[in-house]
């Protein structure tokens, strides 16, 4: 689940046999607004997915289906598991229930919820986990029912299933943007490649200055991208790796060029050890 603007969002992504990953969503356009309590139901059968808001129905899928398999393993809220997609704003309480809730079930559960009456739904069909966040203090909120596990607070920020140098194909968006990204990639290290070249031809003794400025913008940008997987704000990914070693080498290769080396050293005064 997602914020944009102020449109509610519910999106999932499945791998398919063939290793493909598929998108689908439901949403709600005009939602959720700064400072106004919002009351979300999202009740799921075999006839599809619904998504109440403050006890009336806003949207109807046939076409998303979720199902309890959905809701088993680790249970993530104020982010992705795999990304930085925060949003900003208050849990005031979480209810799961193991069956799929009536349009009366939903009107009732938001009268409850919003009366102060949350305990009472123990008495009903008992939810499979009920959390008011009663607590009010600590790291830790605990299920009203006593059934479902705890759910904790970390004392700090992170994604918690962040890719490390994540490959090239599972980056790849089809969009202007990445386009804009590989490029910017690319030409933020040419000149990189090309001072590093004429540097190392200049006051070293090397005698492949274009290869040894290429590893060294290849390991440079390795290190970054593995510093990054531990920085929640930022991507770790084997294509930035690629570009900037691309970006690399194409200063390097140009500034390796004699005719350029020549004019270079001529003028800075540079010239070559023996």
């Amino acid at each position: 689940m997602m914020y944009f603007n102020n449109v509610f969002l519910i999106r999932r992504a499945r791998m398919d046999a063939k290793g493909q990953w598929h998108d689908n969503a439901i949403g709600v356009d005009n939602a959720a607004f700064p400072g106004t309590p919002l009351f979300i139901t999202i009740t799921a059968g075999p006839q599809g997915t619904s998504i109440y808001l403050n006890g009336k129905l806003a949207e109807r899928s046939s076409n998303y289906i979720l199902t309890g398999r959905d809701f088993s393993g680790q249970l993530i809220f104020g982010t992705s598991p795999f990304e930085k997609q925060t949003w900003h704003g208050a849990w005031r309480g979480l209810a799961i229930c193991g069956a799929e809730l009536s349009q009366s079930d939903v009107a009732a559960h938001f009268q409850k919820w919003t009366g102060g009456r949350q305990k009472e739904l123990l008495h009903e069909s008992v939810p499979t986990a009920l959390y008011d966040f009663h607590e009010g203090t600590g790291d830790t909120a605990h299920d009203l029912a006593g059934v479902a596990p705890d759910l904790f607070i970390p004392k700090h920020y992170s994604v918690p299933h962040k890719a490390i140098l994540e490959w090239p194909w599972k980056e790849f968006h089809p969009t202007r943007s990445y386009a804009v990204d590989v490029a910017v990639n690319i030409a933020g290290f040419i000149p990189f490649g090309f001072l590093l070249t004429a540097l190392l031809w200049s006051t070293t003794r090397n005698h492949r200055p274009v290869l040894t400025a290429i590893l060294a913008g290849a390991f440079l940008s390795l290190t970054i991208e593995l510093l990054q997987g531990y920085i929640p704000q930022r991507a770790s990914g084997m294509t930035d790796v690629i570009t900037n070693t691309l970006g690399t080498a194409t200063g390097a290769i140009i500034c390796g060029q004699r005719n350029v080396l020549l004019l270079f050293a001529k003028w800075f005064g540079l010239t070559r050890p023996d």
